[in-house]
């Protein structure tokens, strides 16, 4: 509320603290999630642990998200410190009424950013727990093949380095173990039953086997027990192997599913669009069929403001959708102002028995309508190329 009096109550002096204070509690969480965003770039690009796709959007984020912080804001901070100060009530008020509106600002950009960062996030770990298995795999099969090749005269040392590369193998599981099961949560917004397939992996005989096989062929190139070591080695390598074609259907189930639900919202929304403009359509036909002393041109103006109203609707359900995915472009949200723009002016146009010009605008809006459905379309080629929703 704007401070009235001459002078502030502790009250009012205590309330605009705790407004500072949650001000910094949220410039700091806001710091803290770009930190984030820029150590999993980081780690990403360093490891390549996902594709160029997501590490692209992940980068974006990153840029959007030290975007969000207007700069106004730190200002409006000082001003309102200096006025609290000073008891200056008219600059007290002007700062409080800045703050409130930036503040407001930057909780809706927030609140849309973090729930994309959320998809993100699960696409990220399924990405990196696919990558990592098949590199530990990989890794498995080369020193397979090294001990395969042991035999009686091969030095004790040989055996001991063997050991060490086993341990750092059975390391690297146990690690990839955790990675599923942040996995498991990461995901379970998004798509319950890749939730429920990465639990069952992580405690089903397969997750288990392969550990163990792999500390029993470390236990026994220590012990000497070269061809004890060999058998443990070849099971353990069967082993990653289911386990790790069971990630790789785990993860292109989750991409698949995920951008089947996305595309589905999608096209929802194309469908409404095209009814949309085939109602313009409709109703500039009836508009061009009649004259300027035409009794109906007040009816066709409540019927464009019923059009306006149901493209109004379709607005809300793109900006809700625009919290879920990057799919839904700023290009998407022209395209859309100028059918909401050629709506009004139509309205308007009509209103004043303009006819012509009414149907211009009417133009105008259904290009705008079929410009939106097009870039949908393109979104959800996008989307299926690319194997990522957000």
């Amino acid at each position: 509320e704007m401070v009235k009096s001459s002078e502030l109550s502790w009250e009012q002096k205590q309330s605009i603290k705790n407004k500072l204070e949650e001000v910094k509690t949220k410039l700091k969480k806001l710091e803290e999630i770009s930190k984030s965003i820029d150590s999993v770039t980081e780690q990403a690009e360093k490891h390549d642990l996902f594709s160029s796709d997501l590490l692209n959007k992940f980068k974006e984020l990153s840029d959007l998200v030290k975007q969000i912080m207007p700069e106004d804001l730190l200002n409006n901070m000082n001003e309102l410190n200096k006025a609290l100060e000073n008891m200056d009530m008219e600059t007290l008020n002007d700062a409080l009424n800045n703050l409130s509106e930036n503040m407001e600002k930057m909780k809706d950009d927030l609140d849309r950013y973090l729930e994309v960062f959320k998809r993100l996030q699960a696409e990220q770990k399924m990405d990196e727990l696919k990558n990592r298995i098949e590199k530990l795999l990989k890794k498995q099969e080369a020193l397979s093949e090294d001990i395969n090749q042991l035999n009686e005269d091969t030095d004790k040392s040989l055996l001991e380095r063997l050991a060490q590369e086993e341990k750092r193998i059975l390391e690297e599981l146990n690690n990839i173990k955790s990675l599923i099961t942040e996995t498991t949560e990461a995901t379970k917004p998004f798509n319950q039953n890749t939730s429920d397939r990465l639990k069952e992996l992580n405690e089903s005989p397969i997750t288990e086997g392969s550990k163990s096989t792999i500390n029993e062929t470390m236990k026994n190139l220590s012990n000497q027990n070269m061809s004890k070591a060999q058998k443990m080695s070849e099971e353990s390598m069967e082993y990653l192997q289911k386990m790790n074609q069971t990630i790789m259907d785990i993860h292109d189930g989750f991409q698949k599913e995920t951008v089947d639900d996305m595309s589905k919202k999608f096209q929802v929304l194309m469908q409404d669009m095209l009814y949309l403009s085939s109602q313009e359509e409709s109703l500039k036909s009836d508009v061009s069929s009649s004259s300027r002393n035409s009794p109906k041109l007040r009816e066709f103006a409540y019927r464009q403001q019923l059009l306006q109203n149901q493209l109004q609707s379709i607005t809300s359900k793109m900006i809700e959708l625009s919290k879920e995915t990057f799919s839904i472009t700023p290009k998407m949200g022209r395209s859309i102002g100028k059918a909401n723009s050629g709506m009004q002016t139509a309205k308007e146009t009509l209103t004043e028995r303009n006819i012509n010009k009414a149907k211009i605008a009417q133009e105008n809006a259904m290009v705008g309508l079929n410009e939106s459905v097009l870039e949908l379309f393109q979104s959800i080629q996008k989307m299926k190329s690319s194997g990522s929703s957000s």
